[in-house]
């Protein structure tokens, strides 16, 4: 009988790759956390939403119209202000206080 020949196992060629593409970098390994870690954790989100419910409510500012004065409503702001009021009556804004006409302080 005639020897039988083994078949040859097909090897791909190996492309050139430069060093640094062949490293390969570690996996990484992600691990849960441990108890103390979790406790710790939690403790931090309590406290933060212990801190914002004890947070003081910002009062909402109340927005004084400055366009009118309060007592005469003369224009403090705006096209009748800069036409009519602020040149021929002499009439701004007063500095003590707010919202009203310098008349009617």
């Amino acid at each position: 009988m005639a020897k039988r020949k083994k078949a040859r196992k097909k090897v791909r060629s190996k492309k050139r790759v430069s060093k640094r593409k062949s490293i390969k970098k570690a996996p990484i390994i992600l691990r849960r956390k441990t108890k103390k870690a979790r406790k710790i954790n939690r403790k931090k989100v309590a406290a933060r939403r212990v801190k914002l419910q004890k947070a003081p409510v910002k009062p909402r500012s109340v927005k004084i119209s400055l366009s009118r004065c309060k007592k005469c409503k003369v224009p403090l702001k705006g096209i009748g202000h800069k036409l009519i009021a602020g040149p021929f009556f002499g009439i701004k804004p007063s500095k003590k206080k707010k919202g009203h006409c310098n008349k009617c302080e």
